[in-house]
Order: C-alpha cells, then sequence, then structure tokens
C-alpha cells in the first residue's frame, strides 16, 4: 500500500509543527504544560484516547478560555467554559473558532461555529475520562496530561 504524498508530508510535519506551537507558545509566556487548579482542571496540555483505541488527539486548554485540538490532520482552535456539576465530575463547554478543513482522527471533519458538550470525571492519578453524560457508563475516552507520557 502506499501513502499519497500530501499525507506523507502531512504525517512528517505534524509532530514539528507541535513542537513549533508549543515553543511559540512558551516565547509567549503560556506554559503548555501548565498545573491544572480546582477550578480550571483542563489546564494544560493532554493527550486524550478513544476507549476503542483507534482514535489519539491532543488538547491544548489555557487559562483565558482558549483551547486548540490536534486530530488526525485537524487543527481545530476553540472557546471553553467549564464547570463544577459534582465532586470530580465538570461539564466542558466548547466552540469551535478555527478550523483548518481537514480530517480528525475519525475520518470526519469539524465546522467552525460547532459546539460541544462533555462531562469530565477526573482520576486519582491524574487525568480523566470523558463522557456523554454524567452516567459513567457512557465514557468513551480518557486523557493524561502531556507530562505523564
Amino acid at each position: 500500500m502506499t501513502i499519497p504524498h500530501n499525507q506523507l508530508v502531512l504525517h512528517l510535519l505534524k509532530p514539528l509543527l507541535l513542537t513549533a506551537m508549543v515553543l511559540g507558545l512558551g516565547a509567549c509566556g503560556v506554559s503548555p504544560f501548565a498545573k491544572p487548579t480546582a477550578s480550571q482542571p483542563l489546564l494544560g496540555m493532554w493527550t486524550w484516547r478513544d476507549t476503542a483505541g483507534t482514535c489519539t488527539e491532543v488538547h491544548f486548554y489555557k487559562n483565558d478560555g482558549d483551547a486548540a485540538s490536534w486530530s488526525g490532520a485537524e487543527v481545530l482552535r476553540k472557546r471553553y467554559q467549564i464547570q463544577q456539576v459534582e465532586t470530580g465530575v465538570y461539564l466542558l463547554t466548547a466552540q469551535v473558532t478555527e478550523s483548518n478543513g481537514q480530517r480528525d482522527c475519525t475520518g470526519g471533519t469539524t465546522a467552525v461555529g460547532a459546539s460541544s458538550q462533555v462531562y469530565i470525571r477526573l482520576l486519582n492519578g491524574g487525568g480523566y475520562f470523558t463522557c456523554a453524560t454524567l452516567d459513567t457508563m457512557s465514557c468513551y475516552g480518557s486523557a493524561v496530561t502531556r507530562q505523564q507520557l
């Protein structure tokens, strides 16, 4: 099986682009490895995987409500809000503000203006589960901070 040239180039460049973004944020005084707090449990950079293990994404959350994510070839910028709904559980609401229009790790694309809500269940050892509802049976992925990798 041969890989189309544009996909191969994108695959090879993605780590370099991510590194450049991390260094650029550091130059702006924003640490990509900011420590989460009780009111902002998602600060910093996270690696998320779906429960099937077929999809991996990188998510970055800033204290000012800006976020970014990388999934497959897709790069998104978002605005987000997070609110605690019970001990250790938060509701994350996000809206896409910019998209490169490429396909994510599931093969789909996300339009500018698309919004989402997900429940975040913090784990004792660090990291979190992502769930569609408050019910733990609806969880479909988990994340760890880039510091834990």
